[in-house]
């Protein structure tokens, strides 16, 4: 994930700034990225990156999140991530459902709930079949629920695209 903060003045060429450069290449693959602004401060966004890459069948990690418009992150690789009071989950307590399965979109709706949470919808295939199918979560990444599964077991089909509408 990259970001620029002068990509329409009259400045020239953007000056663009790696913020998930975590290692060497093929380390993590980013397919699709999301953002919830915040009070017009980038500082204050909300960034979620879907890891994997579906057109080279290259297996991802889950979710990359930051809470501080890409100064932090978080890899969320699991249905639930974090415990009842906001602690991240060790490895032996997660389902680990995303690595190695390929995040083809990822959408936040520009709504927060009343309680300042993204809302986020991932339209997830590859992998194990437990993680293929649209997912939603609805505490900003703390925890997902698959809420649309075409077909059962190892017939279980990827979601390759999502849309959001706004009015439904």
């Amino acid at each position: 994930v990259w970001m620029t903060r002068n990509f329409l003045d009259s400045s020239g060429e953007p000056t663009w700034i790696p913020l998930t450069d975590f290692g060497g290449p093929d380390v993590l693959n980013v397919s699709s990225v999301a953002v919830l602004a915040r009070n017009n401060d980038v500082s204050q966004s909300v960034v979620f990156a879907g890891t994997g890459e579906p057109e080279a069948n290259r297996a991802g990690a889950g979710f990359l999140r930051s809470l501080d418009g890409g100064r932090t992150w978080t890899l969320l690789d699991s249905s639930r991530n974090f415990d009842a009071s906001g602690n991240l989950l060790p490895l032996s307590q997660r389902d680990l459902v995303f690595v190695g399965a390929q995040v083809y979109r990822v959408v936040v709706d520009p709504r927060p709930t009343p309680s300042g949470e993204a809302i986020v919808y991932a339209a997830v295939g590859g992998g194990d079949p437990a993680a293929r199918g649209v997912w939603r979560s609805l505490d900003s990444g703390r925890n997902w629920t698959r809420v649309l599964q075409v077909g059962t077991g190892a017939n279980t089909q990827d979601a390759t695209d999502l849309a959001l509408d706004l009015n439904n």
